[in-house]
């Protein structure tokens, strides 16, 4: 999976800039990208996908990637033989390609479906990426042992942050972008 967010991107965030950790936050950035991703249930860079679904004899079915923005072919095993079907009879809307005309034959593996889908590098949602930043950030924090608490002391004062390593809360606004499976 292309990370949501670069080391660069999450160094500005965090202001760590120590050329020693180049390394440690690439893999906090590919982990918060990771976090996101196992969240929307999807990696949402865009990509073509060749994908294999079951028909249900309905006039859907759910390709699990949004957005969509290309539907390049669409073939149904009929008597063991690919048949591509027309793409003019099909429309997308959200994750789901309908069948204007017909509805897809019950099977097993029995639609394959030639699409691209996801954003654009310069096209992912700020949201996405600011979460993911939210995350690399957390993760960033607990480095060094700081897991839990952190502290700072200034003169007579002090403070402590409190670090909660639960996304949970981090991942909300990305309810949305989520596709619910079944």
């Amino acid at each position: 999976m292309t990370p949501l967010i670069t080391e660069q991107e999450l160094s500005a965030y965090t202001g760590a800039f120590a050329a020693d950790q180049t390394g440690t936050r690439q893999v906090y950035a590919q982990a918060a990208s990771e976090i996101v991703r196992d969240f929307l249930r999807y990696d949402p860079n865009e990509k073509e996908y060749v994908s294999y679904f079951d028909g249900s004899g309905t006039k859907s079915i759910s390709l699990g990637i949004k957005p969509v923005s290309v539907v390049a072919s669409v073939e149904v095993l009929e008597g063991g033989i690919w048949v591509i079907k027309p793409v003019a009879e099909f429309y997308v809307r959200e994750h789901f390609l309908y069948w204007s005309t017909l509805a897809f034959p019950a099977g097993d593996a029995n639609i394959r479906v030639t699409f691209t889908a996801g954003y654009a590098a310069i096209d992912i949602p700020g949201v996405m990426k600011i979460t993911a930043l939210r995350i690399g950030g957390v993760l960033a924090s607990e480095q060094d042992g700081n897991i839990g608490i952190t502290s700072k002391s200034f003169g007579e004062t002090g403070s402590r942050v409190f670090i909660n390593s639960r996304f949970d809360r981090y991942l909300e606004p990305l309810e949305t972008y989520r596709i619910h499976g079944i």
